[in-house]
């Protein structure tokens, strides 16, 4: 779904459950959104670092979504 697109859902929605948008690609698209993205200290552990980048799971995500939903 283009961007355009989910914008429009979202101006117009009444959904009980409305859709998310997540990019898991966002860090690639978008690196400088990464000098607000700070790991909090009790998940400071990172055990999926083992994997290396290309096996380990998703794990951060560019969120967008309808602003009733974040109240």
């Amino acid at each position: 779904m283009p961007y355009e697109t989910y914008r429009a859902y979202c101006a117009d929605n009444t959904d009980e459950m409305p859709l998310y948008l997540f990019d898991k690609h966002f860090a690639a698209k978008a690196p400088q959104l990464l000098d607000d993205f700070h790991v909090p200290p009790h998940f400071s552990d990172d055990l999926f670092a083992v994997l290396g980048e290309d096996a380990r799971p998703d794990y951060r995500f560019g969120l967008d979504a309808i602003v009733r939903t974040c109240r």
